[in-house]
């Protein structure tokens, strides 16, 4: 690119990520949830953050994936 070149580029939410980050700002506000973080080891929600779906299917003997929690999806 030539100096002083410049590039603008629009990007526009698609409705369900708005939809899906509204659910997960709720979550902070879920008592339930907070008493099982608070009593979760670090190394627990090192887990829960990070842990890829064959890594999940292999620990779970492959009867889940990641992320599916009851009532959020």
């Amino acid at each position: 690119m030539p100096p002083g070149f410049t590039c603008v580029i629009k990007v526009k939410t698609r409705s369900g990520v708005k939809h899906a980050v509204s659910k997960i700002n709720t979550i902070t506000t879920d008592y339930r949830l907070l008493n099982i973080l608070d009593s979760a080891p670090e190394t627990a929600i090192n887990h829960i953050l990070f842990r890829c779906d064959p890594e999940e299917k292999d620990i779970s003997k492959g009867a889940r994936g990641p992320y599916g929690l009851k009532e959020y999806g």
